[in-house]
């Protein structure tokens, strides 16, 4: 089943690309120099391969992409400068979100559009008991492993822009971290009622 694109409004910025995301724990925006013009790079921890990305994406943006605008930087990113097996154009908002939460890094030239780049983790193990491990006596549906593996396993299922993860630290006597995942429900109710409507 193909997913659905999320509508969201407003114009292809920083500012809203960056809103979609508000309060994730595990966004990465990152701005990047590209000769004398600032370009932005987003993802999502856990989603991607750090290294792909850095080695894949940014590192060829820094260090090979030139142009004297960012009109012929875009075009020079999006037809192989940027060496990546997928490079596809990203002219809305909605496009970014879905890109971004099925393992894409997504490059953007300010007022021209984005580049998004695949560069995502394989799947990991979900819920579900350890095959090749021993377990103990107890419950069996619990995450097995790291928090950002558990994070990317919600994430790869729920492709709107409506989950959020984030860390609280608590200092006392000791030191307790919680980690708190929830989902933004107005965000929940305008795609449902956009999915209705089309």
């Amino acid at each position: 089943m193909e997913r659905p694109v999320p509508t969201y409004s407003g114009e292809l910025t920083d500012a809203n690309i960056r809103a979609i995301f508000d309060g994730a724990g595990d966004f990465i925006a990152r701005e990047l120099r590209c000769g004398e013009f600032r370009l932005y790079a987003y993802a999502i921890d856990g989603l991607i391969s750090g290294g792909d990305m850095s080695e894949y994406v940014l590192k060829p943006v820094a260090e090979l992409l030139e142009g004297a605008s960012l009109e012929a930087l875009y075009e020079k990113a999006l037809r192989g400068v940027v060496y990546n097996a997928v490079a596809d154009p990203a002219e809305d908002l909605g496009t970014v979100a879905l890109k971004l939460v099925n393992g894409f890094c997504v490059v953007l030239f300010p007022g021209v559009g984005a580049v998004a780049y695949e560069v995502k983790t394989p799947d990991k193990r979900g819920p579900s008991a350890p095959e090749v491990e021993n377990t103990v006596k107890g419950a069996k549906d619990a995450f097995v492993e790291t928090v950002r593996s558990n994070t990317s396993y919600i994430r790869r299922h729920i492709f709107f822009g409506i989950y959020r993860y984030s860390t609280i630290i608590f200092r006392c006597r000791a030191v307790y971290v919680f980690r708190i995942s929830y989902f933004v429900i107005s965000k929940i109710k305008r795609n449902m009622y956009a999915c209705v409507n089309d």
